[in-house]
């Protein structure tokens, strides 16, 4: 049983509460544990030839959770990675934004999408998938309109960044919306994308 983001969920919700917090310190209402999917619950093995989002990968990417069944996520990568740009950019569904990815993730999963904001924090996370230009993907966090938090995936390394002031943005594939409770009260949902690039507003 694989899942991606078995290390790093905690990761991303502990950023995301320091960084919406004013660098506060606090911590999560309760201790984050990633619930493990297994993969043998899926129907069909993802097979290579299969699109890069099909509507049966929806059962497997319950917003409940905090997982992605690696399978899933390999697959997208790797269709990501034999992409180019432009491929990208022509699949962007322009009607689908920010709010509709939150409210209704059931209709607008498997959408590519661009979002913008500013960057909030990044870093390298190593992944084992054959045909990537790098062994690991970059991960981070970035804030739309300036409060929202969006998580992301990107394959390619991103220009020169500085955390909390640059503007971005990148178009990606929506999976799921992950949510927490904030310890003063709260919840905040956050939707998660892959992509093959994050660009910077010049």
């Amino acid at each position: 049983m694989r899942v991606y983001i078995a290390g790093m969920t905690g990761r991303w919700l502990a950023a995301i509460v320091f960084l919406m917090t004013g660098c506060r310190e606090v911590g999560l209402k309760e201790d984050i544990h990633v619930l493990r999917k297994d993969i043998g619950a899926l129907e069909k093995k993802v097979k290579p030839e299969t699109p890069i989002y099909v509507d049966d990968f929806g059962s497997a990417l319950d917003d409940e959770t905090a997982s992605v069944p690696f399978e899933i996520y390999e697959h997208v990568v790797r269709h990501l990675a034999r992409m180019s740009d432009d491929d990208v950019r022509a699949k962007v569904a322009k009607s689908v934004d920010f709010d509709q990815l939150v409210d209704d993730s059931n209709k607008t999963r498997g959408n590519f999408v661009r979002m913008e904001g500013v960057i909030g924090r990044i870093w390298k996370e190593r992944v084992d998938i054959p045909g990537l230009p790098e062994p690991w993907v970059y991960a981070g966090i970035v804030f739309v309109k300036n409060r929202d938090p969006l998580l992301f995936h990107v394959i390619e390394r991103p220009d020169l960044l500085y955390l909390k002031q640059d503007m971005v943005y990148l178009d990606a594939i929506f999976l799921k919306v992950i949510e927490y409770e904030l310890q003063g009260g709260g919840t905040v949902r956050a939707p998660l994308v892959v992509g093959r690039r994050l660009h910077k507003y010049h």
